[in-house]
C-alpha cells in the first residue's frame, strides 16, 4: 500500500500545526495564489519545481494562516485577538494552599 497519498492530504495540515502563524501562512499563502495564476509564466522559468508544487503550497499556506488564527501568533507576537476568560483573581490564595499542603 502506498502512503504518499495519505501523506499528500494530511501534510499540509501537520504543517499548519507546527509553524501556525498569520503572517508566515499569509506570505505561503499568497506565494500559491501567485504561482496558480502565473503557471504558464513559471513553468517556462527557471523555477520549475515549484510550479508542481502550488497547490500544496497553497494549502500549506491556508493551514498556517488558520492555526495561527488559533494560536493568536503574527510573526512571531502572540496578540490576544480573541479575549480570554482566564481570571488570576478568582482563584483563592487560601483554598490553593490548603488543596497543595494539607495539614
Amino acid at each position: 500500500m502506498n502512503p504518499s497519498i495519505f501523506t499528500t492530504v494530511t501534510f499540509p495540515f501537520f504543517f499548519g500545526v507546527m509553524f501556525g502563524d498569520i503572517g508566515h501562512g499569509l506570505v505561503l499563502f499568497s506565494l500559491g495564489i501567485f504561482l496558480i495564476i502565473n503557471n504558464d509564466w513559471i513553468r517556462k522559468g527557471a523555477f520549475k519545481a515549484f510550479s508542481r508544487l502550488r497547490y500544496m503550497i497553497v494549502m500549506m499556506g491556508f493551514f498556517a494562516f488558520y492555526c495561527g488564527w488559533i494560536y493568536n501568533d503574527l510573526i512571531g507576537f502572540n496578540y490576544n485577538f480573541f479575549g480570554s476568560c482566564y481570571d488570576p483573581t478568582a482563584i483563592d490564595p487560601e483554598e490553593t494552599t490548603h488543596r497543595l499542603h494539607p495539614k
